[in-house]
């Protein structure tokens, strides 16, 4: 028996004051493998529902507080991994790699456009970015 499967058993014998403390503490520090876990606590649709309805008043209740937009942020997390619908054996625990657009890059391979009948340079561009001072209030 897989140790996901046994916690997802005894997630399910909890009660609810007790699960809604666990899931609590779960979305407030995420286990080693957030999306495995979280999706084989989908599997149990009893239990996915009941954790719906904790993450549902976890937001309610966070609202208005200081630390809403991490809270709002952790809980839309959950509530995707626990609605999506691939297996929890899919080993998805791997961010999606994307490349960061052009614009927004240091180097850009794209050639950049000066002033017109200027040449363009072939290789990597650089481009400068000016600092951010903070000042004290």
């Amino acid at each position: 028996m897989d140790s996901l499967d046994r916690t997802v058993r005894q997630w399910a014998a909890l009660p609810r004051e007790v699960l809604a403390t666990t899931v609590a503490a779960a979305v407030r520090q995420p286990p080693q493998q957030p999306s495995r876990f979280w999706r084989a606590v989908s599997d149990d649709v009893v239990l996915a529902a009941a954790i719906r309805g904790i993450l549902a008043g976890m937001r309610r209740d966070k609202q208005g507080s200081r630390d809403e937009s991490f809270w709002a942020y952790r809980i839309a997390t959950v509530r995707a991994l626990l609605d999506s619908t691939e297996p929890a054996s899919a080993d998805v625990d791997e961010p999606p790699t994307t490349s960061m657009p052009v614009a927004f890059s240091a180097t850009s391979q794209a050639p950049v456009a000066g002033p017109p009948g200027e040449s363009v340079p072939d290789g990597p561009t650089t481009l400068s970015v000016p600092s951010i001072e903070f000042l004290a209030p």
